[in-house]
């Protein structure tokens, strides 16, 4: 009881420190998924290239979930980077961060803590992902179906995102 106490009074007192800048330039995409190989990754980066998005505009930030850093992804932060009270601590997020971005994409299969610390301090005009509970305020839009794969949430979303503005300008 005690130590969770402390966890959730360190982790508060972090996630109000650690406050960015919400306004400035913002532009490109920030996506957020947790690593399963690098093949996802560049499917992921082809879609949004077909989708008119340019490569230096695509922000990938990534959650190896092991000790170990990755020694081949330089976005990537490891449980070793996760401080014992729950939120991460690396300058690869710490810049991630610093950076505004026009649409947000969340592609994790599950919601940790310190995934929640990063959706609350990201910079977007539009936040979007994969529905877990606790997220309801933190995201714009979500998607219920949770697909291991972040290929298949980042398309999903996009044809929810189609569908709703197609209603919207039929309903005009």
């Amino acid at each position: 009881m005690t130590l969770q106490f402390i966890k959730n009074w360190l982790f508060n007192k972090e996630l109000k420190k650690a406050s960015f800048s919400k306004s400035g330039f913002r532009s490109g995409i920030g996506v957020y998924l947790q690593y399963k190989d690098e093949l996802q990754i560049e499917e992921l980066k082809k879609a949004m290239a077909q989708d008119k998005y340019k490569e230096q505009d695509i922000h990938i930030l990534v959650f190896a979930n092991q000790k170990e850093p990755l020694t081949n992804n330089k976005n990537a932060y490891c449980q070793k980077d996760v401080k014992w009270a729950g939120y991460p601590q690396a300058l690869i997020i710490d810049e991630f961060l610093k950076k505004g971005f026009n649409k947000f994409y969340y592609l994790c299969p599950s919601l940790d803590q310190h995934q929640l610390f990063i959706l609350s301090k990201v910079n977007a005009d539009f936040k979007t992902g994969v529905y877990s509970v606790g997220i309801e305020n933190i995201l714009d839009l979500t998607i219920d179906t949770v697909f291991e794969n972040p290929l298949k949430s980042y398309n999903e979303i996009n044809q929810t995102i189609i569908k709703l503005t197609t209603k919207n300008n039929d309903a005009k």
